[in-house]
């Protein structure tokens, strides 16, 4: 479940939540989009206590989403250092059990993508 850390997202999220889990499915947790670090925002706690569920992930803004959506490609791709890219790689990484940072500290995007699109 992906969503921005606004009451009206949260409320909307809990429904759909609710909705996956009467039909069978397993919601692992929630990833927050666009943070933007502010204080009008919900915080994390906040959030996993209205969803029941772990926050698996925090999104910040970064426009270099923006620019990627106009490249017509994945932030991971089109810019794989931006902050957003990182956090998408984590993620995936995390979710896939994979080990997401090489010994150089780099980010291994493409061991990520061969594990999970199995390339």
């Amino acid at each position: 479940m992906i969503k921005n850390a606004e009451l009206p997202a949260v409320k909307d999220a809990l429904k759909t939540i609710r909705i996956a889990q009467k039909s069978g499915s397993n919601v692992l947790g929630a990833v927050i989009n666009k943070v933007h670090g502010k204080h009008w925002e919900l915080s994390a706690r906040a959030i996993e206590h209205e969803l029941e569920l772990p926050i698996l992930a925090k999104i910040p803004y970064d426009i270099s989403v923006q620019h990627a959506i106009r490249a017509k490609k994945p932030v991971v791709l089109h810019n794989p250092h931006s902050p957003a890219a990182k956090e998408f790689t984590k993620l995936a990484a995390d979710l896939f059990d994979i080990e997401h940072e090489s010994k150089s500290g780099g980010w291994n995007i493409g061991r990520i993508l061969k594990r999970i699109f199995g390339m």
